[in-house]
């Protein structure tokens, strides 16, 4: 199993190899744009677009890839616009970073990419 260390308020990133779907955990309930996720693990889903991108929660986190998504079961879709860096970034990186002792941000970032979203701690 890879696992991206990235803790903050021990929030985690999991990716358990070539055919699983990535997922995230939180140790304790969070609020992301307004809308309260209870501690738990998720699975971690992105549609991207060049404008705007989707990111999704949802219940169900260990699955093959997305064969098994089903829509129902998402806690949570956040829409969000990609930005444009300076820098590439060679290899799919998650990243969470403390804003403040209440406060972080989860972004990915790819290539010349990255798309962000905030959270609270509840």
């Amino acid at each position: 199993m890879t696992l991206l260390k990235t803790k903050l308020f021990s929030s985690i990133f999991g990716h358990r190899g070539a055919h699983k779907a990535t997922w995230i955990e939180f140790s304790q309930d969070v609020i992301i744009n307004s809308q309260l996720v209870p501690k738990g693990k998720y699975g971690f889903f992105t549609i991207p677009d060049k404008k705007e991108w989707t990111i999704i929660l949802n219940k169900d986190w260990d699955m093959h890839l997305a064969d098994n998504y089903n829509s129902e079961n998402d806690v949570i879709r956040l829409k969000v616009n990609p930005n444009k860096n300076k820098d590439i970034t060679e290899a799919l990186t998650y990243k969470v970073k403390s804003l403040n002792n209440k406060k972080g941000q989860v972004s990915i970032c790819w290539e010349y990419l990255t798309v962000s979203f905030q959270f609270e701690n509840f």
